[in-house]
């Protein structure tokens, strides 16, 4: 009889598998949504729309000469 215990399956150990930068990003968005929430209930609008870049992944623009 064969032991269960001892499968001589290469299966992994791992119950999922996730690239670092995949975690990485879904910790920004996370810290994004904190960041907006918190912004929107203490009303400061700065605050508010940092999470909201931050959860999308766009960087604030650069301050520079207006071309107009």
């Amino acid at each position: 009889m064969t032991d269960p215990k001892r499968s001589t399956s290469k299966r992994s150990t791992s119950k999922r598998s996730t690239s670092r930068g995949s975690t990485s990003t879904g910790t920004e968005q996370l810290k994004g949504s904190v960041k907006e929430a918190i912004g929107k209930l203490t009303g400061d609008a700065r605050v508010e729309a940092e999470g909201r870049r931050q959860k999308h992944g766009t960087r604030p623009r650069e301050a520079g000469p207006r071309e107009d």
